[in-house]
């Protein structure tokens, strides 16, 4: 009931896009292999044993995670303690439904719960495992602070709270320079009615290059034809048909057809044969340019 808001959108875009649902032959691309549990980013480990591993996704809980979560079981009070005995169930549920279709179960739980359909990227269940071994190392913590002496207990849970963050640490960390959304865009910001398209158009094999369309479309809030997300509607592989021979007239009138009033040309990106045809089109008027995206009115 409190997922039901979240879900809903899901539902609805499930009866509106044809192809929504995720096959289990496409899950199985995106589970969990054993290696992916002796993965990390964390430096230490990368550099000295993890690397060959690492396929980018790292779901290694660390050492001093899994030594801390050890004293919990040994213990006795992943049993006892009704909070600890949680953690053990999502965790090893989480666990075995990370490896998808590989786990014998997955199947029968994808058929009898529908929103299961809707899961690509089952490796993520391993997020919650990892949680439940945070969960369990504290309780190992706890118990080891209690069998110590205080003298003793504090230098030595500092020490282990130290060793984890030394295992996560993340260095150094690479950045690419944010130079802001192109002035140029902002033209597009107008009172009028518009329906954008940018070129390249590019297709399904490459539509997160589309990913810095979707942000410079915040400077001006149009409907645009270019898209980016997990799921490809089918409309885009038809767009995609259409326009691979811009800016030839079969794809102009199927731009015209949609109602499309702005095409946008990134020169950078575009064929130079593709760009010098441009001129030539008459249904296509330059509006504006920034020396590199090219603003055209569609007549």
């Amino acid at each position: 009931m409190a997922l039901a808001p979240f879900l809903l959108p899901y539902l609805l875009a499930n009866r509106e896009q044809e192809g929504f649902s995720r096959s289990l032959g496409e899950v199985a691309s995106y589970s969990a292999k054993l290696t992916d549990y002796l993965a990390t980013g964390g430096t230490l480990h990368f550099e000295l044993w993890s690397r060959q591993f690492w396929k980018g996704d790292g779901l290694f809980p660390g050492v001093t995670a899994i030594a801390l979560t050890l004293v919990t079981l040994a213990t006795g009070l992943a049993i006892s303690d009704r909070r600890a005995r949680m953690a053990v169930a999502f965790g090893c549920v989480a666990f075995a439904l990370s490896f998808g279709p590989a786990f014998p179960l997955y199947s029968t739980v994808y058929r009898i719960f529908p929103a299961m359909a809707a899961l690509r990227g089952v490796l993520r269940f391993g997020q919650i495992t990892l949680a439940a071994f945070a969960i369990l190392a504290g309780f190992g913590l706890a118990t080891i602070q209690k069998r110590m002496k205080p003298r003793r207990a504090l230098p030595v849970c500092l020490a282990l709270l130290l060793t984890a963050h030394v295992e996560a640490l993340r260095a150094p960390l690479s950045y690419n320079e944010y130079g802001g959304i192109p002035a140029v865009f902002k033209t597009l910001n107008i009172p009028e009615p518009a329906v954008v398209v940018v070129f390249p158009f590019y297709p399904p094999s490459t539509i997160w290059l589309n990913a810095r369309y979707m942000l410079y479309s915040t400077a001006f809030w149009k409907p645009m034809l270019n898209g980016y997300s997990g799921f490809t509607p089918a409309k885009y592989v038809e767009h995609t048909a259409h326009l691979g021979g811009f800016p030839d007239e079969a794809s102009i009138q199927y731009l015209r057809g949609l109602g499309v009033t702005h095409v946008l040309v990134d020169s950078r990106n575009m064929r130079q044969a593709v760009m010098a045809r441009l001129p030539s089109v008459r249904e296509l008027s330059l509006w504006g340019t920034d020396g590199n995206l090219r603003i055209y009115l569609l007549k």
